[in-house]
C-alpha cells in the first residue's frame, strides 16, 4: 500500500494487468474499490493483495505500522465452484471514517495500527460464513460498506474466491 509493487511478469510470465496502489491509512478500502471496478468492469477475476511493512525511520515516526501484514482475495464477477462469499459493496459519503473493528479482540492492534488490517472484519466475515455489513474506513468523510452472504448469479455481485 505504499507504491510497491512486484511484477508478476518477470516472476511467472503473467501478463495480466498489475496496478498499484497508495492511499495512506484507507489503503484496503482503495484497494477493494479498485479491484472491484476492474472484476466487474472487465468480466474477469482478479487478486487484490493489500499489505503494510514497518516503514524505516525517519519515516516510521511519522507513519508507525505495528507489524507487517498482508491481505489477499481473489475476486470473481460470477460464482465458482470455490466461491465463499458473496460482497454487496456501496460508497457511503454520510458514514463514519472510522470502520468496522474486528469481533476478535486479538485481532483490534492489528486493524488499528496497521492500514491493511482494515480487512480483518472482512476475512472474520467469511471465515464464520455470516451475513453481516461492516464499513471500511475511506477517504476523509466517507466509508465503504459492505454486506456478505450467500452467492447468487445475479450480475453485478462480487465474489470472493478461495
Amino acid at each position: 500500500s505504499h507504491g510497491r509493487a512486484v511484477d508478476q511478469r518477470c516472476c511467472t510470465g503473467c501478463l495480466e494487468a498489475t496496478t498499484s496502489i497508495s492511499a495512506a491509512r484507507h489503503c484496503f478500502a482503495a484497494a477493494l474499490l479498485k479491484a472491484a471496478c476492474q472484476c466487474l468492469a472487465d468480466d474477469t477475476p482478479v487478486l487484490m493483495v493489500c499489505f503494510d511493512h514497518p516503514l524505516p525511520e525517519p519515516l516510521a515516526a511519522a507513519y508507525p505500522l505495528i507489524a507487517p501484514l498482508a491481505i489477499g482475495l481473489a475476486l470473481s464477477p460470477a460464482p465458482t465452484a470455490s466461491s465463499k462469499a458473496r460482497l454487496d459493496l456501496d460508497w457511503d459519503t454520510q458514514g463514519n471514517e472510522s470502520g468496522t473493528p474486528p469481533s476478535a479482540e486479538a485481532l483490534a492492534p492489528l486493524w488499528s495500527g496497521n492500514p491493511a488490517g482494515h480487512g480483518l472484519p472482512l476475512l472474520e466475515m467469511i471465515a464464520r460464513m455470516q451475513s453481516q455489513e461492516i464499513r471500511l474506513p475511506g477517504s476523509p468523510g466517507a466509508t465503504r460498506s459492505m454486506k456478505s452472504t450467500s452467492w447468487s448469479r445475479r450480475r453485478g455481485q462480487l465474489l470472493v474466491t478461495g
